[in-house]
């Protein structure tokens, strides 16, 4: 648990300069107690709170952004952060491929 809540803190601290003011935990180790601990132990923000009770079941991340990248290409509307995988500008993504 600890290596991960270090790694976790790293990455904070390389990333994200600013303080964190909230931190919304999600994926397996939210629902282990010693790595809520670890993580809680390790990383600095006024404010915890669990995906699960803010949005919808974390279990279904995965299917939601899927669901929400194919809508955007649909409208046409970019799914892209510019800057981020070397994309200069924002980019629609994906193709539709009728069955």
């Amino acid at each position: 648990m600890e290596i991960t809540a270090r790694s976790i803190r790293l990455a904070f601290e390389r990333f994200i300069p600013e303080p964190v003011a909230d931190l919304v935990i999600s994926g397996g180790g939210a629902a282990q107690p010693g790595a809520r601990a670890a993580a809680r132990d390790s990383l600095r923000a006024a404010r915890r709170r669990q995906f699960d009770d803010l949005f919808f079941d974390g279990d279904a991340k995965e299917a939601v952004a899927f669901a929400f990248l194919g809508w955007l290409h649909l409208r046409g509307l970019p799914g892209n952060v510019p800057g981020v995988h070397r994309s200069a500008r924002p980019r629609v993504l994906g193709t539709l491929t009728p069955a």
